[in-house]
């Protein structure tokens, strides 16, 4: 691919993100309790579950954060980042600081507190895209270090790396470990 076809399909994906991507999520992918909706239908209605993910949350405050570095509606980009912090920080958490893996969307509140490194991976990267967005979140240092140390403290695994899931299985995962 030339470079000019290279530059001219990047701004294309840009466009889309900002014209068509940015705004669908924006308005029919924010559900009750300061939640992302997990999907949308084929036909980009909100289709609603009991339950969300925490990477879910991650992922989507990563897509706005991108979309306020972008430029995307400064304002309410800024409203679903802090949204996703909010969740990320609140809720998603267990009370040992690590994040659960589904939160339930009637109520807000961690249905399966289950401590998985994939979804925690996703939490931390969620935390520092924020940081590096240019939106105004407080606290986002303290709760990334906090985040990292949980992961140091409660799942490093004795013969290296981390435990995929508390309590451990009994298999090892490379794929949590890319995505941290």
């Amino acid at each position: 691919m030339s470079k000019s076809a290279l530059k001219r399909r990047a701004r294309e994906a840009r466009l889309w993100l900002t014209d068509a991507c940015f705004p669908l999520w924006s308005e029919r992918g924010i559900g009750e309790h300061g939640l992302f909706r997990e999907t949308l239908g084929l036909d980009h209605q909100p289709e609603d579950s009991a339950t969300t993910r925490v990477r879910v949350q991650a992922r989507q405050t990563y897509v706005f954060a991108e979309a306020a570095r972008l430029g995307w509606e400064p304002e309410t980009a800024a409203d679903h980042v802090a949204m996703g912090i909010a969740a990320l920080t609140g809720p998603a958490l267990r009370p040992d600081g690590l994040a659960g893996r589904t939160l339930e969307t009637a109520t807000g509140r961690l249905a399966d507190d289950t401590a998985d490194l994939y979804d925690n991976a996703f939490a931390l990267f969620a935390l520092a895209a924020a940081m590096g967005s240019g939106v105004e979140v407080n606290n986002l240092a303290p709760h990334g270090n906090a985040l990292v140390t949980h992961l140091d403290t409660l799942m490093h695994a004795p013969d290296g790396g981390y435990a995929e899931t508390l309590p451990p299985g009994p298999k090892r995962h490379q794929n949590p470990h890319m995505h941290l």
